[in-house]
C-alpha cells in the first residue's frame, strides 16, 4: 500500500512539473520519478524481508534444534595419554639458509 501511494505520488508529481528546456520531456521526467521509486521502495521492502526471513530462520533453528532432536552434543575432548607413548616426538626443524647468509 505504501509503495503504491508512493509510486502514484512520484509520477503525478512527474507528470505535472514543466517540461526541461533542454530537451527533458513529461516521460523522461516520468521514467527517472520511476527509478527513484522503485529503486529506493525496493531496497527498503528487501531489507524487510530479509530480516523477517533471517530472524524467523534464528528463531526457528533454535526451536527445533532442541525439540526435535536434531541438535548434535559438543564434541568430548580426550586428555592426552598419560604414559607419553603413543604420541610421536616433536622433533626440532633446521633454520633455512639463504645464499647471503654466512
Amino acid at each position: 500500500m505504501v509503495f503504491t501511494f508512493a509510486l502514484a505520488y512520484s509520477l503525478i508529481r512527474a507528470a505535472t512539473l514543466p517540461p526541461d528546456p533542454n530537451g527533458g520531456s513529461v516521460i523522461t521526467n516520468m521514467k527517472e520519478a520511476l527509478q527513484a521509486v522503485v529503486a529506493t521502495l525496493g531496497c527498503l521492502v528487501g531489507s524487510i524481508i530479509g530480516y523477517y526471513f533471517g530472524e524467523s530462520s534464528l528463531l526457528k533453528s533454535s526451536n527445533t534444534g532442541s525439540e526435535a532432536g536434531t541438535s548434535k552434543p559438543a564434541p568430548e575432548i580426550q586428555p592426552p595419554p598419560a604414559d607419553g607413548k603413543g604420541s610421536e616426538p616433536i622433533k626440532q626443524i633446521e633454520k633455512p639458509t639463504q645464499k647471503g647468509d654466512t
